[in-house]
């Protein structure tokens, strides 16, 4: 296997990295609305928390091929002829996940609707199992799938016709700032 397709371990730890930049927001997100008693503001809020994540790392696959996580890590996702993806390739990637954050998102409003504050503790607590299980396969799935192929290519990738590859080195240590920037000299 080449080494700009070893990216395993640079996968898992841009994730780390992405999952702590996010996590704040989440704590926030909820720490309001556990506590929030209008109907209404409770389905905003959970809404933006069920979405928040993919859009995340759709806009910055999309714009750069690489969420900040990524840029610490030096890997990128590109398409088969190792050019930048954009935002098609970027929400197919993100399909299985679009798909649980809808799932989610719906019975969090069915919640709400039900007099349950999807953002509580008890709101949390009614996940239906089915569903938490669904996502576990999914990325039990997605790691099996990623170490049996020579380039390292998760279903997701094999989805949207991508795969993740090495980046080299910046010599400029702001790169990774100016590229969030959207400097087009970066």
């Amino acid at each position: 296997m080449e080494t700009k397709y070893r990216t395993f371990w640079r996968r898992y730890w841009a994730a780390v990295i992405d999952s702590c930049l996010l996590a704040p927001f989440a704590v926030v997100l909820i720490a309001i609305g556990s506590q929030e008693t209008s109907q209404t503001v409770q389905i905003i809020l959970h809404l933006i928390g069920s979405f928040f994540g993919v859009a995340y790392s759709v806009f910055l696959h999309g714009r750069f091929g690489q969420t900040l996580g990524k840029m610490v890590t030096r890997i990128k996702v590109v398409d088969l002829a190792e050019q930048p993806i954009g935002l098609r390739p970027a929400l197919w990637r993100d399909g299985p996940t679009i798909f649980f954050s809808m799932s989610t998102a719906f019975l969090g409003t069915v919640a709400a609707i039900d007099g349950v504050n999807p953002m509580s503790f008890d709101g949390i607590a009614a996940t239906p199992p089915i569903l938490v299980f669904a996502n576990l396969f999914w990325i039990l799935a997605e790691f099996v799938t990623m170490l049996t192929n020579k380039r390292r290519r998760a279903i997701h990738d094999w989805i949207a016709g991508t795969l993740v590859v090495r980046t080299k080195p910046s010599t400029n240590p702001a790169a990774g700032i100016i590229a969030v920037a959207g400097n087009p000299a970066g």
